[in-house]
Formats: C-alpha cells, structure tokens, sequence
C-alpha cells in the first residue's frame, strides 16, 4: 500500500481501518445481496455521485461494512471522511462558536465519499435538522455518502420532526441511494472476546 493511500485511509478515521469488502460475512441469516456488494465495489457509485443506506439492528455489521467500503473508496484515492452524526453535530456547533462554520461546510461539501453512522438514532433539534439538511443538500449530485441506520428511511421522518425540511432531506436521500438491509443476530456475540 503506498503513502497516498495510507495517509487517505488515515485522514478517513475510520472506527475499524482494516475493514475489507473481501471479509464480508455472508451467512444465509443475513440475507446480504452479495452481487450488489460487488456492484458498490467498483466504486461507480461513488462516480455517479449516489449514496448507500445500511440498514440493520445494532450490532449487524453496519459500521464495519461501511468502513470497508470506505477503505475500498481510499484505495482508489477517493478522499473519505467516517464521522457518528452525533459527532457531527458537535463539530459544526464548535466551528459555529469559533466562527468557521462556512469553512468546515465547505469542507464537508469537498469530500467523495462522506460516512455518517449513528444516522437519526434518537430525535434531533431544529437546529441540527437545519445542519444536516445544509450537509445533505450541498452534497446531493455532488458528493456521495453512505448512511449507517437502525431505522429504514420511513422512521426517520419522525425523528427528523415531519414537516417540510424532514421531507426535502428525505427526499434527497432516499431517490438517489441503493440500500442494504443487514438481517440476522448480533455479531458481537461472534466476536465476543468474553464466551
């Protein structure tokens, strides 16, 4: 692997940066669509500017999948951000109190492949709804990004408030994204370290 690469990877902060397509677990409790993984593999989508919705219980592998695409996105010198939308929130409202709002939207806006996890795990403000909503639309037939989601996009009307601007988020999302929906139990318990 040379530098460029490594540094990509590295700048990503991936939760788990050795995460591959190749380990994918296929087990028939999954229900995986294998031919669409190796689809996405290719990096097309990410050309075409469309995005990925993960969906699946906690613990189904949706960090971890969305982190191999990443990787496989830096391998072709995509630049990749991963970032819990939680931690998301906090950083736009530290660049707002600094005065570098503009700047880090800007940023945000800039990279290929943008990996939001914890997507609308609990309710949000109005405030972070406007955020998210600015993020979402500076990035729609720009940029691509994967959304890491225990709810199916229906559920996250509601913790998006309804209203106009949950339906414009909604809608920029869900007509431009292939979605993966992750069945089966826990993989934690695979890879417990405690039996």
């Amino acid at each position: 692997m040379n530098h460029t690469v490594k540094r990509y990877i590295k700048n990503a902060n991936f939760y788990d940066s050795n995460a591959n397509l190749q380990n994918i677990n296929y087990k028939p409790d999954r229900e995986i669509n294998r031919g669409l993984i190796e689809e996405l593999s290719t990096n097309e989508y990410i050309q075409q500017k469309l995005n990925i919705i993960l969906i699946g219980a906690s613990g189904s592998g949706k960090t971890w999948i969305s982190n191999a695409f990443g990787v496989n996105a830096c391998m072709e010198r995509y630049r990749v951000q991963y970032i819990r939308l939680p931690d998301l929130f906090q950083e736009i409202e530290e660049a707002k109190i600094q005065g570098h709002y503009k700047k880090y939207m800007k940023k945000l806006s800039k990279v290929d492949l943008l990996i939001l996890d914890e997507f609308l795990l609990t309710n949000i403000s109005e405030g972070e709804r406007n955020d998210l909503f600015e993020v979402i639309q500076s990035r729609t037939d720009n940029k691509s990004t994967i959304y890491c989601s225990q709810w199916a996009p229906e559920g996250w009307l509601g913790k998006l408030g309804n209203g106009p601007l949950a339906d414009a988020i909604l809608d920029r999302i869900r007509n431009s994204s292939y979605t993966i929906l992750l069945k089966g139990r826990s993989l934690r318990e695979d890879y417990s370290k405690i039996k």
